[in-house]
């Protein structure tokens, strides 16, 4: 087979110092993978910013190859979430988790690791592998991230292939993307928000049962 593909199609700005080098120890610990970005383009026009160029020159700082940071340009929606279903693991970012490109990666197959922080938009990407029925791909610290990341690798075409085929087979089925059980939920909680205030309760948390909540 090719080269084994680790992506993160989330913003430059999304991608800070930290979990740059935490990805580039992972490459070095990975011999022949690649890791898949988009190209950061100026406002409005085709040239690269000088976030994609200082990318490459923190790899060659760390003794990694540039040439295994691939880029490429934003293409319309439907294309970009059907190339993004080739890679093989996708590569979360931590301070700011990917949210609707990790839903968009999942969708398509990919299986999402995730470092979860203590502010929501860092727990975005670990709520959605719960909701997916997923949570193996959650890492509990930063050390464990970057291990988990070299033992897919490691298990590609065995154990990484099986838990990345059930993702596929079980995904679309999963409470994350039961737009309709979510809907029926969402509208329950209206209805006892509602209860709350008529009856004047002070106020209370208010928990909407799913149908995966009594399984």
């Amino acid at each position: 087979g090719g080269a084994y593909v680790f992506v993160c199609f989330s913003r430059a700005e999304k991608i800070d110092r930290q979990v740059s080098i935490s990805w580039m120890r992972i490459l070095k610990r990975t011999p022949g993978s690649v890791l898949w970005l988009l190209r950061d383009l100026a406002k409005g026009g085709s040239a690269e910013t000088i976030i994609t160029s200082r990318f490459r020159g923190l790899a060659q700082h760390e003794g990694v190859d540039p040439d295994r940071l691939i880029f490429c340009d934003p293409v319309e929606w439907s294309s970009h979430v059907r190339r993004g279903g080739l890679a093989d693991l996708f590569l979360d970012t931590w301070s700011y988790n990917a949210h609707s490109t990790g839903s968009n990666s999942l969708w398509a197959g990919v299986p999402l690791l995730t470092y979860p922080g203590e502010k929501m938009a860092a727990r975005v990407a670990a709520g959605m592998n719960k909701g997916l029925l997923a949570e193996h791909y959650t890492a509990r610290t930063q050390q464990d991230y970057e291990d988990m990341a070299v033992a897919l690798f490691a298990g590609r075409g065995g154990v990484s292939k099986r838990l990345a085929d059930g993702l596929k087979g079980k995904g679309k089925e999963s409470p994350l993307f039961d737009t309709e059980g979510m809907t029926e939920a969402i509208e329950r909680g209206y209805g006892m928000a509602w209860d709350v205030w008529d009856e004047g309760s002070r106020y209370m948390h208010i928990v909407p049962a799913d149908r995966y909540t009594y399984a």
